[in-house]
């Protein structure tokens, strides 16, 4: 099977990983700077999977199927830690969210098994045992599918600022 042109391009460009996101093994490392800039551009639709395989990862980052790859579960990781150090951020005063809103995001990443969310939850009084969720697809589908929580929270806001949900039908 021919590799089209567009993922190409995105197999040919560096991914920078920062070093101060978490615990990445050498083989995760490698992963990532060798596909993250491809698998980043099939997560935000980019570019079109063309295999099954890129499907179910696509599929993954919507949150209709469970992380079982290797790839998957090496951006599964790599989304959580990206997503912690926002939140790490967004609690000391990077942009405008709520106390409530940082807190939902650290319990969605307790929820998921990020031990240093569920440190800080401990740590802020809110300390209580997290049920790792095993099928994790809605967990998934938040932490996935937005390329910077920016996206995420500034759509809660914007919904609890207008009086709509999410989808934009009216809150009664």
């Amino acid at each position: 099977m021919t590799v089209p042109e567009d993922h190409k391009a995105y197999l040919r460009t560096p991914f920078e990983l920062d070093a101060e996101l978490g615990e990445f093994t050498e083989a995760e490392s490698s992963l990532l700077m060798k596909s993250g800039s491809w698998l980043d551009g099939l997560m935000r639709g980019l570019i079109s999977p063309y295999t099954d395989a890129q499907k179910h990862f696509v599929g993954m980052c919507h949150g209709e199927v469970v992380p079982s790859t290797d790839h998957e579960l090496v951006w599964q990781k790599y989304r959580m830690e990206v997503l912690y150090r926002q939140a790490r951020l967004m609690e000391q005063g990077a942009g405008v969210y709520s106390y409530r809103d940082i807190r939902e995001l650290f319990i969605m990443l307790a929820k998921m098994g990020h031990n240093k969310a569920q440190s800080w939850l401990v740590n802020e009084g809110n300390g209580r045992t997290f049920q790792v969720n095993n099928n994790r697809t809605s967990e998934t589908s938040l932490l996935l599918q937005y390329s910077d929580v920016g996206c995420l929270w500034w759509g809660n806001q914007r919904a609890r600022m207008s009086g709509r949900s999410r989808n934009g039908s009216l809150r009664r």
